[in-house]
């Protein structure tokens, strides 16, 4: 068994598929508000709330001394953030703060999970040293505690998630793959925006990325993202026709006009030279990223 890593957010779409990946090479415990997921036949999963029960985490670290802690756990609902901004400060900056101090008290290094809606949209292709311009709530509470964290005296590492596509392990978390499948499945339309630009990962390279982090002692922010950058319209479309389905039932959606939507930015597409340049995880474009999903999940 190799070195002991804690994840927070196990029971999360992202977090459960690096849960999956990563148990082969360290010594992973899961760390979840959730029950431990029928078909996972671990010693290391922990159920625990972090919001009510932080000391229970405080006392397992000390006992455990991991070498890294991958934080995966947020109220990443863009939409949710938005309508409860306070509960979204508490569990995004809060937590992100407390867990940093645990990690100073325990040398341990930090991976940190945020997003690339902490830009504005204006420009897209930013760079790992852009300076973060939010335009919503969600994106306000990963730029504080990406501050937060860069500010720490630990060894830490930022990764800035974009888009991500993927089929869940056991149904849990949001996949957007999973409900475009479904739909498409029925002959139903998916409504995706076209004035929205993204560079989409597949959630198993993201894992692997993510995974190389929290096993090496680099510092600084990585953006992981895929190869390409498009609407969510074309991605739409593209991933239709690989999935076997037509194109067509791939149609505009003007999302803005939704009641309660919170802004999202234009243009979010990350440039990743320099993240490129430090990893030795391969990105993909769309195409190359659904087919290694397909491959993964048939085996």
């Amino acid at each position: 068994m190799g070195e002991k890593v804690i994840l927070t957010g196990a029971g999360g779409f992202v977090g459960g598929i690096i849960f999956s990946r990563g148990s082969d090479r360290f010594e992973l415990h899961g760390i979840s508000s959730k029950t431990q997921p029928m078909g996972i036949e671990s010693d290391f999963w922990h159920t625990m709330n972090l919001q009510e029960n932080f000391s229970r985490l405080e006392k397992f670290m000390q006992e455990t001394r991991p070498g890294s802690l991958i934080h995966a756990a947020a109220m990443a609902d863009i939409d949710a953030c938005e309508k409860d901004p306070e509960l979204a400060w508490r569990i995004n900056v809060e937590l992100t703060e407390k867990l940093v101090h645990l990690c100073e008290t325990c040398q341990c290094r930090l991976v940190y999970l945020s997003t690339d809606t902490v830009f504005d949209g204006e420009q897209g292709g930013y760079r790992e040293h852009d300076s973060p311009s939010p335009v919503n709530f969600y994106g306000k509470t990963k730029q504080a505690a990406e501050q937060i964290v860069s500010g720490s005296k630990i060894p830490w590492a930022i990764a800035r998630l974009c888009l991500v596509m993927g089929f869940s392990t056991r149904g849990e978390g949001n996949s957007f793959l999973d409900k475009m499948e479904s739909a498409l499945h029925s002959g139903r339309e998916v409504g995706c925006p076209d004035n929205e630009i993204r560079s989409p990962i597949d959630v198993q390279t993201l894992a692997e990325a993510i995974l190389e982090l929290a096993g090496n002692d680099l510092t600084g922010i990585f953006h992981l993202a895929g190869t390409e950058k498009l609407t969510r319209y074309e991605m739409g479309q593209r991933i239709a026709a690989r999935l076997g389905y037509d194109p067509a039932l791939v149609v505009v959606k003007n999302a803005d006009a939704i009641p309660g939507r919170a802004p999202r930015p234009r243009d979010v597409s990350l440039n990743q030279d320099w993240t490129r340049s430090q990893l030795t995880t391969r990105f993909k474009g769309i195409e190359e990223g659904i087919d290694y999903l397909l491959q993964l999940r048939t085996h």
